[in-house]
């Protein structure tokens, strides 16, 4: 290899930036006259946002303003890593005087994130949800109903197959931009596809190949068959050895109207695979 890399130094500086997720650096100049005080300063990042795909898809939705939200994400931080799930409401106080149940397990109207077990997932994640709302008072809705209900399909839980991470020696894979093959747990029940994202922090296994930028360039996967391979665009903008993350999304989410204010239902799941970007193949000799 041409350039000796420390894998242990960049894995822990890579875990330690992307858990700050700052976009700033700062340091000390040096005194100008003997005996002045240090002057803070704040070196600043250029940052850089890429859409690479702009069909109409159900994830727009996500982005849609609404009065109250309720939502249920799963998260795959990385290999080895315990996942997470958490509930969240966004609900106005008139919203709060509905009560709602998911699979007939009630919840109280409250706004606030609620940490799920992950066995709670399972009664999610692949299967068909319904959100049912009834009035806490035991009143009817405006239009003269007892209960109104959300229903949708939420996509499997999510798994990176390739680049597959068998062991922590595999942690922070070396992988060629060009053509990249990325492969998953297929769910042919989900016709709304996934969205993939990679973020660039500045971050780079050689040290001195670093840059002050910040990336994320966006694309749309239209069929959820496992694999698709890359546009080679979605990793414009990021240096040879860059550190980068890679997230792969699917979902679904639901917009209806009760009682004259609009509810957004959605459900996501998330996988991370942190890597190094190799655009010179000469690098690895």
């Amino acid at each position: 290899m041409k350039k000796t890399i420390y894998v242990r130094m960049i894995i822990s500086s890579a875990v330690l930036f992307l858990t700050t997720l700052s976009c700033s650096d700062e340091k000390y100049e040096e005194p100008l006259e003997e005996g002045a005080l240090p002057q803070k300063q704040e070196e600043t990042f250029e940052s850089s946002y890429s859409l690479l795909d702009y069909t109409p898809n159900k994830y727009y939705d996500f982005f849609e303003t609404t009065d109250n939200t309720i939502g249920i994400s799963i998260l795959n931080s990385g290999p080895f890593v315990e996942k997470s799930t958490y509930k969240s409401d966004q609900l106005t106080a008139k919203a709060s005087e509905i009560a709602y149940s998911i699979n007939d397990v009630k919840f109280s109207g409250v706004s606030g994130s609620q940490k799920l077990d992950i066995s709670d997932s399972e009664s999610y994640f692949g299967k068909t949800v319904v959100v049912n709302f009834n009035s806490k008072l035991g009143t009817t809705f405006k239009d003269g109903s007892t209960s109104k209900e959300i229903e949708m399909y939420v996509p499997k839980q999510l798994e990176i197959l390739k680049p597959l991470i068998k062991n922590e020696s595999d942690l922070l894979p070396f992988c060629y931009f060009e053509d990249f093959v990325i492969e998953w747990n297929a769910d042919p029940q989900n016709m709304e596809g996934l969205v993939v994202t990679v973020e660039y922090h500045g971050l780079s296994a050689i040290p001195e190949n670093e840059k002050k930028i910040n990336i994320l360039n966006t694309d749309f996967i239209k069929e959820d068959n496992g694999r698709a391979v890359l546009d080679n665009a979605i990793w414009e903008g990021i240096p040879n050895t860059g550190i980068v993350t890679l997230t792969l999304l699917r979902g679904n989410v639901e917009i209806e109207e009760i009682d004259e204010e609009n509810y957004k239902f959605f459900a996501e799941a998330r996988v991370v695979l942190p890597l190094i970007l190799i655009r010179d193949l000469n690098t690895l000799e």
